[in-house]
This record gives C-alpha cells, structure tokens and sequence, in this order.
C-alpha cells in the first residue's frame, strides 16, 4: 500500500510518529468497521485472529485496511466450537490443536486454556491495538518485563494515574487548534474502551459493533469543526 503499515507510522526509524491525533482515530474507526463486519455482517463470521500494527495497511488517504489473513478462522455462531485451525509463520504462533493462535502481546488470554478462535479474541486484539497507540507503547515494551502486560500497566494507572499518560498522547500527535476539554476526555475514552475490551473474560468485552459505533461517534466529531471550537 502506498503508505505501508500502522507499524511503520506509529515506529519510524526517526522515532517521530507520523500519524496525528485525526488519523489515529480514523485508523481505529476504520480497524473497528473492519471487524465488526467480518464479525457479523460477511456471508461468512470470521475471527482474524492476528491484529496488529504490521497487520494494518494505509493507501494514499491513510485509509486502515485490515490485512493478513493467514492464520484468520471461519467461526461458527457459537464461538466456543471447535474451530480447525491453520499454522502461521513466526512471529506468529499457532497450536496444532486449535488452543492459541496470534501474536505475542495481542493474544486474547483465554486463548492460553483451551478455548477456540473466536471474535471475542479479536475484540481483546483491537483493545490493545487501541492501548498501544495511545500509549505508544508496544504490548511487548521492556517496561512490562515484570510480567504484567500493557492492559495491566494501563490498568494500574486508573483512573487517577492517567494524566501523564493522556498528555503524552495529545503531545505525540500533535497540537489542534480545537477544544483542550474534549480532546482529553476524548484519549480518556479511548483508554477506558481499550480496558473494556481487554477485559479478562471474553464474555464482558463489548461486540466489535458497538466499539465500533464508539469510534464513528469520535471520528465524526474530530471531522465536525463546529463541535470542537476552541476554549
């Protein structure tokens, strides 16, 4: 694509991000239909099962078209059936019996006992994608050496910890002219649907259809400028 990869924009060799605040909530809006679709509205419900930054592809609009396919399953309704599954290439990994599938640092917990490739797997996926933009950190940052991952870092931080976190986020993306107000309560947001989607029992993580909804909603008023009128 002619804008590569999420991953390119959000870890450049210069280590300056080249997406900005609009973009990222773009990014994640169009993340967000992506799924929800193959989650529900495809003639087949397919659960990707391998999201992330490398995964995500740009054209020349900075448009996200979710990619990759490779080890991706076809789902029944009920996403505790059995569901085959398909080996994919490092850094990868799939189990021969269908237990774990995905990538380090974005693989949904319940996949590491025994349960099948569902989309709620992807919805835990989007959730971290979700933290690591806004933190900018990745899932597999030295800082969670410790054990804890990035939904358990962020976690610790709320909710009257998060101040330093917000205003790295608004300074990495960089300066808008419109509301300071709702531009932070807009990163908190995402940070809290980022924890509600990692949650630790799939059964509580939101749909991919409501999430999102909640990204449309935010896209809309960052390309409204009567909405964000400066204080």
């Amino acid at each position: 694509m002619q804008n590569g990869s999420l991953e390119d924009h959000l870890y450049p060799n210069d280590g300056l991000s080249r997406v900005n605040l609009i973009q990222m909530v773009r990014i994640l809006s169009d993340v967000a239909e992506g799924l929800a679709y193959l989650h529900n509205y495809a003639p087949v419900k397919v659960a990707h099962c391998d999201l992330k930054p490398s995964n995500i592809l740009l054209d020349d609009d900075m448009n996200a078209i979710v990619s990759d396919f490779g080890i991706a399953k076809l789902v029944q309704d009920q996403d505790h059936e059995k569901i085959p599954m398909a080996s994919g290439e490092p850094p990868s990994v799939s189990s021969t019996d269908g237990l774990l599938c995905g990538s380090i640092g974005y693989i949904a917990p319940e996949y590491g006992m025994g349960r099948r490739a569902s989309t709620q797997g992807d919805v835990y996926s989007f959730g971290v994608l979700l933290l690591e933009m806004v933190t900018r950190k990745r899932p597999t940052n030295v800082l969670f050496d410790d054990g804890s991952s990035l939904h358990e870092w962020v976690k610790s931080q709320y909710p009257h910890r998060l101040e330093p976190i917000i205003k790295e986020a608004l300074l990495a993306y960089g300066p808008m002219s419109s509301s300071s107000k709702l531009l932070h309560d807009m990163i908190l947001e995402l940070i809290e649907l980022g924890l509600i989607c990692t949650q630790y029992n799939p059964s509580t993580r939101p749909t991919m259809v409501d999430v999102a909804h909640e990204m449309a909603t935010w896209k809309e008023y960052l390309f409204r400028p009567s909405d964000l009128s400066t204080e």
